[in-house]
């Protein structure tokens, strides 16, 4: 969407949010973006590319909506199960490390954790911790593929702000 026709946060939809509640553009953003950011832990990996580029292009625009997911995003490296997703959404846990990995590795994601002196400890602590997201919940054939995710968000954040 090009900025010009992007509504306000502060817009009321037509036709209200059901109840008698006026519903607001940022409600109706909110929700879109985090379907599309859920959609990251999804257990086919065709599904999960086309979301982590759209999480990717939404930080431009929603990075208001995406933002406060960061520090979930953060806790699903350091092993927290479900801290990013509810446990209804993906069935593997690889799934899950795969979509926090790729929801932190966006450049603007990245940019927001650099800027946050919390948030830029938090990441290097889950991403070299020894047990990196609990890689024994991961099937054998894909552990090396969530370490090979781990190391590159690692080299991509030093590259970037170390």
């Amino acid at each position: 969407l090009r900025a010009s026709r992007v509504a306000s946060p502060n817009t009321r939809l037509k036709g209200g949010g059901g109840g008698g509640a006026p519903a607001r553009a940022t409600d109706a953003h909110d929700a879109l973006v985090r379907c599309v950011a859920e959609l990251t832990a999804h257990d086919y990996a065709d599904v999960r590319g086309c979301a982590a580029e759209t999480t990717e292009a939404c930080w431009a625009q929603y990075g208001w909506a995406l933002r406060p997911r960061l520090p979930a995003a953060l806790a699903e490296l350091r092993g927290e199960r479900h801290a990013l997703f509810p446990a209804s959404l993906c069935s593997k846990r690889s799934s899950e490390l795969f979509a926090a990995t790729a929801f932190i590795a966006a450049r603007r994601a990245l940019r927001h954790v650099a800027q946050d002196p919390s948030l830029s400890a938090a990441l290097c602590r889950a991403v070299a911790a020894p047990g990196r997201g609990d890689p024994e919940l991961v099937e054998e054939a894909e552990r090396r593929d969530v370490r090979d995710r781990f190391d590159g968000l690692l080299l991509c954040y030093s590259g970037r702000y170390a």
